[in-house]
């Protein structure tokens, strides 16, 4: 869950410093790493319900409540390292005035928008569930594995956090097995907010194919607009890719080729 607004403090320092040490008791933290991210997976692991996760300090305010009362409630769950916590957020987007009042930021508007927090367990499929959950796989158009890895280890906030984080950015060298290997640890980490970006919008890519008269409606159905990104790719000579996602994340570099702030892709074998 996301809180509309949140503006008290939950607890103490020193409350703070306990909830910490039960966490680690219990398994579920290191002596580092972000606090949210032990506090979803004991929740998730001992079955509490419903938690508000953003901003943190209700999250941590609601567990150490729990914790306190463990004794009536009985023990808790040990952690088993098994638990990916994810709480996605859009890309960085224009912020107006009136964004500014509803949201009460860019920061909660992106995650107001990237669709609520969620937790996996670890499994073999459990990358590409992620991947389906923040957009970047699906049934039909979206069904490709290794370019739905390469979409989204290619944000830019992905980037910074592989390689500032797990020194883990995908080589050329990597195939799919790998990226998808270093994205597994990455996710079950405690070393990141849980902050992945949702797949890109489509939206500057169609007003592109539009302008160019490759598409004759902004809204055409998603079949039409497939169609057109791959006539637009082949009228360009740029790479054939074999899903949307991948078809838009090529035209969006193609846009941007002379932006001085954007950088190349990152490349593995797919």
């Amino acid at each position: 869950m996301v809180a509309e607004q949140f503006s008290a403090s939950p607890a103490s320092g020193e409350d703070f410093d306990q909830l910490q040490t039960s966490l680690q008791e219990l398994g579920y933290r290191d002596e580092s790493g972000y606090l949210v991210q032990s506090v979803a997976k004991f929740w998730f692991g001992n079955r509490l319900g419903p938690l508000t996760v953003y901003p943190s300090q209700a999250a941590c305010a609601e567990a150490f409540s729990v914790l306190q009362n463990t004794k009536r409630r009985g023990p808790c769950a040990r952690y088993r390292n098994d638990l990916a916590f994810f709480l996605p957020t859009t890309s960085h987007g224009k912020m107006t005035r009136q964004k500014r009042i509803a949201y009460g930021g860019a920061r909660p508007m992106r995650v107001f928008k990237g669709g609520g927090p969620f937790v996996i367990k670890d499994s073999e499929g459990m990358v590409a569930e992620a991947l389906r959950k923040m957009g970047y796989m699906d049934e039909t158009f979206n069904n490709d594995l290794p370019e739905a890895l390469f979409v989204f280890v290619n944000r830019p906030d992905h980037k910074s956090t592989l390689r500032k984080t797990f020194d883990a950015l995908p080589t050329s060298t990597d195939t799919a097995v790998d990226v998808k290997q270093k994205l597994r640890h990455a996710f079950l980490s405690n070393y990141t907010q849980g902050r992945w970006v949702v797949a890109p919008k489509d939206t500057e890519v169609r007003q592109t194919l539009c302008k160019h008269g490759f598409l004759t409606n902004i809204q055409a159905p998603q079949a039409e607009a497939l169609q057109a990104m791959q006539s637009f790719v082949r009228s360009r000579g740029l790479r054939e890719m074999r899903s949307y996602n991948g078809l838009v994340f090529n035209i969006q570099q193609h846009i941007y080729n002379k932006d001085p702030d954007r950088v190349g892709s990152i490349e593995f074998k797919i």
